[in-house]
């Protein structure tokens, strides 16, 4: 087996797994997207709260970002 091949299938392993995950977190909210969202939230605020992760800010709005610009 080449070595790009084994990377493809382990990359291929991950994927699965990642929507086993995402699924299963899915069904716990009865597929309810508003439900998920908010699971997604509150679970990004405890890992922020953790400290032991960092998050970028926020990207501003296109159309703030085309208002700052002076000529």
């Amino acid at each position: 087996m080449t070595l790009r091949l084994e990377a493809t299938l382990m990359a291929d392993e991950l994927i699965r797994e990642i929507r086993r995950v995402r699924h299963a977190i899915s069904r716990r909210y009865n597929h309810d997207v508003h439900r998920v969202v908010a699971y997604y939230r509150q679970f990004q605020d405890e890992l922020k709260s953790s400290g032991s992760y960092r998050f970028f800010a926020k990207a501003p709005e296109p159309h703030q970002a085309i208002r700052d610009v002076r000529f």
